[in-house]
């Protein structure tokens, strides 16, 4: 018998809980196969994202939707993620900011100035260049 559009729809929406353990088996002690199709997938991102801007993906992707899908999206998945995700990214936010901690407070070479003048207006490119120096 055939499964009905809202039947496929609603097994769609509970795999996710109820098939976490397929997606633990699928992913959990595979990083030296991932590891292994980086060099394929280098070689293939540039070509794949030439195709999609032959094919205007990205427009398509971007008609398609609408104000109402982006406000349903916050609401119901990225409200309810944000926590998890900022909490799970922290030490990888830790380890890429660290190298521009020494920055933080430091001295500039130019003495600020008045408001709205040429000397704020260079410790302004000052502070930006130091900051892309140390990102290199």
């Amino acid at each position: 018998m055939a499964v009905s559009v809202q039947e496929a729809a609603s097994r769609f929406q509970s795999a996710g809980f109820e098939r976490a353990d397929r997606y633990q088996q699928g992913t959990v002690g595979k990083g030296s196969a991932w590891v292994g199709s980086k060099a394929r997938a280098k070689a293939n991102w540039a070509p794949g994202i030439q195709q999609a801007i032959a094919d205007k993906a990205f427009d398509r992707g971007l008609d398609a939707t609408d104000a109402n899908a982006y406000e349903a999206g916050v609401r119901d998945k990225g409200i309810a993620n944000w926590g998890t995700g900022m909490q799970a990214g922290s030490a990888k936010y830790q380890a890429k900011i660290q190298k521009f901690s020494g920055l933080w407070g430091a001295a500039l070479p130019t003495a600020r100035g008045p408001k709205r003048s040429g000397a704020n207006l260079k410790r302004m490119t000052e502070n930006a260049q130091r900051f892309i120096d140390a990102a290199k």
